[in-house]
């Protein structure tokens, strides 16, 4: 029940974001009959429209009716009173006994000599041609 829960909540959250994908999946499979039928520049086949420009306005209006439905949410959502209910919890917390506290020291050691490491530098041998 509750993975039922989890995933009608996720795509009830990710449906806004869908929207366009499921618009452009929809013109992708009607795209032949949309660029014979509803094409805008159906009458101008030099253009190559194929559909594009009602897919534009499909988006244009789903990103409109989105925008709209977020301003009236907003709307709604102040004029209004917000009533909010909230379950009291008790927690019981135990003490907890650490066993015993370990110190630890770090020290940073200089090494004594570093005639081995200039060892490992070697400049680039210059050719002279």
């Amino acid at each position: 029940m509750r993975t039922f829960f989890a995933y009608f909540f996720l795509i009830l959250i990710l449906w806004p974001s869908w929207k366009m994908g499921l618009v452009w999946v929809w013109f992708k499979a009607n795209q032949p009959f949309i660029a014979k039928e509803l094409c805008i520049n159906k009458d101008r086949p030099e253009m190559h429209c194929d559909g594009k420009c009602f897919l534009m306005t499909k988006m244009r209006e789903v990103q409109r009716q989105g925008h709209d439905n977020f301003v009236n949410g907003l709307e709604n959502l102040l004029g209004k009173d917000l009533v909010y209910v909230f379950q009291v919890f008790k927690l019981k917390l135990s003490p907890v006994v650490l066993a015993a506290r370990i110190s630890q020291q770090f020290f940073y050691n200089i090494p004594a000599s570093i005639v081995h490491l200039l060892a490992l530098i070697k400049p680039p041998s210059i050719a002279l041609v």
